[in-house]
C-alpha cells in the first residue's frame, strides 16, 4: 500500500524518504542501546557461568587410611572392654566422654585399671555419679 501511495503521488516523496531515514536512525539507536546493555551485562553473566562451572567441576574425594581405620577399631574395642554391669551409661566421642554409675568401686576401677584419666566426678543424686573421663 505504501508503494502504491508513494507512486501515485498521494504522499510527497520527501516525506516518505524522511520517514524511512528516521526509522533507520531509530533502529540504529536501538541496536546501539542493546549492544551497550549487552556489554554492561556480559561480565556479570560470564562470572555466573564461571562460578557455576567451578562448583560442578570440584569433586570431593574422600580417602581412608587402612592403618588409621584399624587403630580406631582397636581403640573402640579397648573402650568397650571397660564397660561392665555397674556402668549405667557410657558416652564417648573424640577421646573423651562421660560415665554414669551407681557404684563407687567402679570409679576406683576406672581410675586404677583402665586407660582413662578422670577429669571430674559429680554426684547427680544420692546413688548416681557422673564421671568425666579422657582416653589416653
Amino acid at each position: 500500500m505504501k508503494r502504491y501511495i508513494e507512486n501515485k503521488n498521494f504522499i510527497p516523496r520527501e516525506y516518505v524518504t524522511q520517514k524511512k531515514s528516521k526509522e533507520r536512525k531509530d533502529s540504529k539507536i536501538l541496536i546501539l542501546l542493546l549492544l551497550i546493555l549487552n556489554f554492561l551485562l556480559l561480565p556479570k553473566s560470564i562470572n555466573k557461568i564461571k562460578n557455576y562451572l567451578s562448583k560442578n567441576d570440584s569433586v570431593e574425594v574422600i580417602s581412608y587410611d587402612v592403618e588409621m581405620k584399624n587403630s580406631k577399631q582397636e581403640e573402640i574395642s579397648n573402650v568397650l572392654d571397660y564397660i561392665n554391669e555397674d556402668i549405667n551409661t557410657f558416652n564417648y566421642s573424640n577421646n573423651s566422654g562421660t560415665i554414669e554409675t551407681e557404684d563407687k568401686n567402679t570409679i576406683f576401677y576406672i581410675e586404677e585399671e583402665t586407660d582413662f584419666k578422670i577429669n571430674t566426678i559429680r554426684k547427680v543424686n544420692d546413688k548416681t555419679y557422673l564421671v568425666e573421663v579422657v582416653y589416653e
